[in-house]
């Protein structure tokens, strides 16, 4: 069973990546000097550069543009001779360390986490075959995108990212996208705390994936969330309504739904933090309730034991 104390560890360490996945949703008071403001800046400068060279610019190529874009800007700043997630352990680490600073090396955690955030959106994307149902994707529209991913908050990045759909939307359409949005962003925590020797023991590992696997479907209830940003345009919260594979609803309207109903659309990767301490949390409770019932087993069999004894001796 779980060790209690082990556990508790473990829960700390996921409270302190919790407070780091907060820079997903917004980046407070960044200052000039932050790693993310030079690194996006030379991301967009790159990415000009390559749409010169493009005449008619597919979504494919676009996207390309924009990885062929961060690699240029990674060698630049010497980023592509760090591992990925080194900054973030690096953060990590420091809460452990007698003299360790979290608050020195935050700002590199949270350029690792925005910038491997779009990186593994537009793989995702491309492997899912969104980019073909992407309506056009023109060299505005990109930039806005690079920028909410790069820079702006997490609504900001679910409007940027939905923009890139034609409107209005069907609940289908919706939820695919919403999944292409997502499944990123569970991702790079999940690939972080697996790669983490804390949770690759046994005890973890078998739970951990379960979770992950099908956290947007079971734990987030994406499927139910979407219908129901679907359903609840305006006031139609008020009645019952079914849907059917026709509807249509413009993506403003969505998107103000959403705000309004799918709050924790906005936080993803910190609600996925707090599900998995309650897991842990539960595993405490039940691992403490074992060895209580384990207990009372032995003291139960010890004076039966003792009594049969006593009377065999009368």
């Amino acid at each position: 069973m779980v060790k209690l104390k082990d556990n508790k560890e473990d829960i700390k360490w996921m409270q302190d990546l919790r407070a780091l996945c907060e820079s997903l949703t917004e980046l407070k008071k960044m200052p000039k000097n932050h790693p993310l403001v030079p690194w996006a800046a030379d991301v967009r400068r790159l990415f000009r550069e390559e749409m010169k060279t493009v005449h008619q610019p597919s979504n494919e190529v676009v996207v390309d543009s924009v990885l062929a874009a961060m690699d240029g800007a990674d060698r630049k700043h010497g980023e592509e001779q760090v591992k990925v997630y080194t900054h973030i352990n690096n953060y990590m680490g420091a809460f452990s360390l007698p003299d360790g600073d979290p608050k020195l090396i935050r700002p590199m955690a949270e350029f690792e986490m925005r910038k491997t955030l779009l990186r593994q959106y537009l793989l995702q994307a491309k492997e899912a075959g969104a980019i073909g149902v992407m309506d056009d994707i023109s060299e505005t529209k990109a930039m806005r995108l690079l920028d909410s991913f790069l820079l702006g908050t997490s609504s900001e990045r679910i409007a940027e990212h939905l923009s890139m759909y034609q409107s209005p939307m069907t609940c289908a359409d919706l939820q695919d996208a919403f999944y292409v949005l997502y499944e990123p962003e569970v991702k790079l925590v999940g690939d972080l705390m697996t790669n983490t020797p804390r949770f690759g023991v046994k005890i973890h590992k078998k739970a951990l994936n379960s979770y992950l696997s099908t956290y947007l479907l079971d734990e987030l209830e994406l499927n139910m969330k979407t219908r129901c940003v679907f359903v609840w345009v305006g006031d139609s919260w008020r009645e019952m309504k079914s849907i059917d594979e026709k509807d249509v609803e413009p993506t403003g309207d969505l998107l103000r739904t959403r705000r309004l109903y799918f709050e924790e659309g906005a936080g993803v990767s910190k609600a996925l933090c707090d599900g998995y301490i309650s897991k842990m949390r539960l595993m405490d409770f039940e691992a403490k309730d074992w060895r209580t019932t384990v207990m009372r087993g032995w003291a139960y069999f010890l004076f039966i034991c003792t009594a049969d004894n006593l009377l065999v001796g009368l």
